[in-house]
């Protein structure tokens, strides 16, 4: 089979699954503070772009399919993941169980610097200044983002 016409499936299946879940959002319960975004904004929100990203795929497709282009083949071929690409993939693991307890016994404003510094070393930074002005600030514009404009209360500091 083409893989036009996959695309084209999976982008109709995928549009049909984004309006059911568009539909399900309807069902969540309304949030009776004036001025706050509701439980189903969010996930009307994703529901949206899901279907407006299969409709994407759909005519993208289809336009492909109508013109005659030949569709790019590619071949992938899988390797297994090498000792250190595992032990990344462990790491990144833990790292994230570790972020999940330390905002539970640490607070937000402690643990997410922490670990945004943790992941922005691994990613590949060596400069410091760069590494505490990311996690600082990104944590700091999360904070006040929830806090403020979403009306959300994150926990600051667990022990304070």
């Amino acid at each position: 089979m083409d893989m036009r016409k996959d695309n084209m499936i999976s982008g109709g299946v995928l549009l049909v699954f984004a309006a059911f879940y568009i539909y399900m959002t309807e069902n969540l319960p309304i949030r009776n503070l004036p001025g706050t975004l509701g439980a189903d904004f969010m996930p009307r929100i994703f529901g949206w772009i899901l279907a407006v990203l299969a409709a994407v795929l759909i005519v993208q497709s289809y336009i492909s399919y109508k013109k005659g282009q030949p569709m790019e083949e590619q071949i992938v071929v899988r390797q297994p993941l090498t000792r250190k690409e595992a032990l990344k993939v462990a790491g990144l693991f833990a790292l994230l169980v570790t972020y999940v307890y330390g905002i539970i016994y640490l607070g937000y404003l402690i643990a997410t610097p922490l670990m945004l510094a943790i992941l922005v070393y691994s990613g590949g930074s060596k400069k410091t200044l760069e590494i505490v002005l990311t996690s600082v600030v990104v944590s700091l514009l999360v904070f006040f983002l929830f806090n403020t404009v979403f009306m959300v209360p994150l926990r600051a500091i667990a022990f304070l």
